[in-house]
This record gives structure tokens, C-alpha cells and sequence, in this order.
């Protein structure tokens, strides 16, 4: 084999070979091309903090939830009890502030004070629907609530006495007033 037949036959050579390198890059990129379009989707994206983010779950069950402050201190609880499913707010002390459930026989959302005593509620019950709020002693002090009657404002003194009601029914409007021992002073019809 003369020079000339070696150098055309490497050159055929290399040229198959080029050919074939071209080939393996070319399936090479597009391997590459469609593990990135996979990870894409499979893969969490970073956040504006740079951490991956999480898939959204579908479905999470539990029977309680519990939310915490940095100090670890719980703030707030989703949670089921006997009575049905609560959602209460807790402040700094871990004093329960306000709790909305679905209990049963009275469903309602309560505000309590800083000593745990309910002040204000909202309660749902079968005959209609109540407001009351209380002063420092858990006494209540006023009550408005609408039923299948009409609606009514009551006003209570101190002891838990009613000293004042209002209602309107489908007879007509009604005004109470009693003393302290809650014998009527004064009505109109």
C-alpha cells in the first residue's frame, strides 16, 4: 500500500469516524434535552429564597393542627374534640383569646379576655341565633338574638338579672323593664 492509498483510506476512516462522533453528540444533546424537560417537571422549582419548593399535597388528614410561634409557644390548634371540630387562637401566655367550632348543640364563635373568661359570643342554636356579651365577672350583660318569634334585645344587670327587653313578635313590639329582683316595673304590650 502506497502513501497515497494509506493517506485516503485514514481519510475515509476519519470521516466515519466523524460521522459516528456526530452522531453520539447529537443523541448525546438530545438525551440531555429530555432528562432537563422530565426534571422540569418532576423536579420542585427554588422559591425567591433559593430553597426548592414543595409539591402541593393533595390531601392532608390529621385531628390536630398546631401552630407555633418562634419561641415555640402554640398560638393556634385546628383540631377535633368530643364535641366537634374547634379552631382556637392563643395568645403570648397560651391563653385561649377566641375559638370558633362546630359543636353540635351550639355551634358559635367566643372572644374571651386576657384571664380566659368569655366576653363575647356568637352562638347558632335551632331556634335562631344569639349574641351575648359579658363583663369581667362572665356575667352576661346584653343578648340580641333572632328566632322564629322576632328578634330581641335583652340588657342584665350585675347579678344576671334582666332589667330591660325589647322584642318585636308577629303581635307586635314588647318593652320590658324590671327592678333587681326581676319583677316587672313597667311593660308595654
Amino acid at each position: 500500500m502506497t502513501i497515497e492509498e494509506r493517506l485516503v483510506h485514514l481519510e475515509k476512516e476519519l470521516a466515519v469516524r466523524k460521522r459516528s462522533g456526530r452522531r453520539l453528540a447529537a443523541a448525546a444533546l438530545t438525551a440531555g434535552m429530555m432528562l432537563a424537560v422530565v426534571a422540569f417537571y418532576i423536579l420542585p422549582l427554588p422559591n425567591a429564597h433559593g430553597q426548592a419548593a414543595e409539591t402541593a399535597l393533595q390531601e392532608v388528614r390529621a385531628s390536630r393542627f398546631v401552630l407555633v410561634d418562634a419561641a415555640g409557644q402554640v398560638r393556634a390548634e385546628l383540631k377535633m374534640t368530643p364535641a366537634g371540630p374547634a379552631l382556637c387562637l392563643y395568645d403570648e401566655t397560651c391563653q385561649v383569646r377566641s375559638e370558633l367550632n362546630a359543636a353540635k348543640d351550639l355551634p358559635g364563635l367566643f372572644l374571651s379576655d386576657k384571664d380566659g373568661k368569655i366576653r363575647a359570643g356568637l352562638i347558632a342554636v335551632q331556634t335562631g341565633a344569639h349574641l351575648g356579651l359579658s363583663d369581667e365577672n362572665g356575667e352576661v350583660r346584653f343578648l340580641l338574638g333572632a328566632d322564629k318569634d322576632g328578634p330581641s334585645l335583652g340588657l342584665y344587670d350585675e347579678n344576671g338579672v334582666g332589667r330591660a327587653g325589647l322584642g318585636i313578635s308577629k303581635d307586635g313590639p314588647r318593652l320590658d323593664l324590671h327592678d333587681g329582683a326581676g319583677k316587672v316595673l313597667w311593660t308595654a304590650p
